[in-house]
């Protein structure tokens, strides 16, 4: 391989990695953020799954690791633990092959679909372009892929933000709307409180009047009885003693 090849190859790979940078970015905003997203990739995310992906026109080849932080795009197979090349040429050419045979046995899903069609399903929302992605591997993980990519496209990603903003606005809306109730029958709570206090306090400002009253009634009483016990005897006494 010439000098330019080298060259034309490491910018390639260079702009590769950061359209990878790129994607992984914004699909890890959408899985954090949109909750039918995560619920669909709940069981890619038990299972650790890991897609590779063969894009053509342009030719692209990466891979999509599934995890609870977001989805891990990469050139290569997110192995975790890679072992040290050997120093050799032909050791690292053979320690290569055998990570590279050893990475196919563990990718879970194998996707193969063309930029065109994948970018219909994508960013337009033709769902008919799914039967152009072909799909090996594990079966049982086929068909959740296959549910994410039916709903992983900006049309309905942009519904439901705005069905979710919607919701949270109408849910402040509700929280307001009963706090201006509460607000409210607590104003009239403590309007009936004071009216209930003022008719207590002329309760009590009338019995105070009907005791006193009551007080004075009972010594005219008393002095009405006493002035007549008086007479009487005045009368008796000059009855007899008069006579």
């Amino acid at each position: 391989m010439t000098s330019s090849q080298r060259s034309k190859a490491s910018s390639w790979f260079s702009v590769q990695d950061m359209v990878l940078v790129v994607l992984e970015t914004i699909f890890s905003l959408i899985y954090k953020h949109d909750s039918r997203v995560r619920a669909l990739c709940r069981p890619l995310v038990e299972a650790g799954l890991v897609v590779e992906c063969y894009i053509d026109s342009p030719h692209i080849h990466f891979y999509i690791r599934f995890t609870e932080q977001g989805w891990l795009f990469s050139a290569e197979y997110p192995q975790p633990d890679r072992p040290t090349a050997p120093s050799t040429t032909n050791g690292s050419k053979a320690h290569a092959k055998k990570v590279h045979l050893a990475s196919k046995s563990n990718v879970d899903v194998r996707l193969k679909a063309s930029a065109t069609n994948l970018g219909k399903l994508l960013l337009l929302g033709d769902t008919q372009m799914i039967n152009e992605i072909y799909l090996t591997g594990d079966e049982s993980l086929q068909q959740p892929v296959l549910d994410l990519l039916q709903h992983l496209n900006v049309l309905q990603i942009v519904k439901d933000a705005s069905n979710d903003l919607f919701s949270d606005e109408a849910r402040v809306s509700r929280t307001r709307y009963s706090t201006r109730q509460l607000s409210k029958q607590l104003q009239e709570q403590r309007s009936g409180t004071r009216q209930l206090t003022t008719q207590l306090r002329e309760v009590r400002d009338d019995l105070a009047e009907v005791q006193k009253s009551y007080h004075r009634l009972k010594l005219f009483s008393i002095a009405i009885t006493i002035a007549f016990v008086a007479s009487l005897l005045l009368l008796a006494y000059q009855y007899y003693y008069g006579l």
